[in-house]
């Protein structure tokens, strides 16, 4: 008589029964050790560089000169003397360019991927692809038109 395989609501349940009926067809084997292994070299790397930010910032707080002064105590924004109030407006230009940035940036977010699939993707996919960055540099080819990346003090164009 044939045992049934019944699953449980547990995850680690579920899997465990799963993997044991398909192992008996023959079909694959779940090993869950094998699949966290894989995995350990990152664990072990994202931890050695917590360590050791850890102690080159506390060696930093702990040997580092200390010889406070008015000018160093003093407030001090992006190279320049705070003159003024901090409630002044930005030029748009900084906004403009701040969008600009994230939207190239989210670029290479999805181009890096195909790039490293080239070869593996069909025609279809390189089809997309080049669409998206005609998409992408005729946004760029607007942009320039209008003069977001012009740092003088005139207005964008309308």
């Amino acid at each position: 008589m044939r045992k049934r395989c019944h699953l449980k609501l547990t995850f680690h349940g579920f899997h465990a029964n799963f993997a044991a009926a398909r192992q008996r067809r023959g079909l694959f084997i779940f090993d869950e050790t094998k699949m966290l292994e894989e995995y350990l070299p990152i664990l072990i790397l994202v931890g050695v560089a917590l360590i050791v930010a850890i102690v080159f910032l506390l060696l930093s707080v702990y040997l580092g000169p200390k010889r406070p002064n008015k000018w160093k105590l003093s407030p001090y924004e992006s190279g320049m003397d705070p003159i003024g109030q901090a409630r002044e407006r930005y030029s748009v230009s900084f906004y403009m360019v701040a969008m600009e940035f994230i939207v190239f940036d989210l670029e290479v977010v999805f181009l890096y991927p195909f790039a490293v699939r080239f070869t593996q993707l069909g025609w279809g996919t390189f089809a997309a692809m080049m669409l998206f960055l005609v998409i992408l540099f005729i946004g760029l080819i607007y942009t320039l038109k209008k003069g977001t990346l012009d740092w003088d003090t005139k207005p964008l164009k309308n």
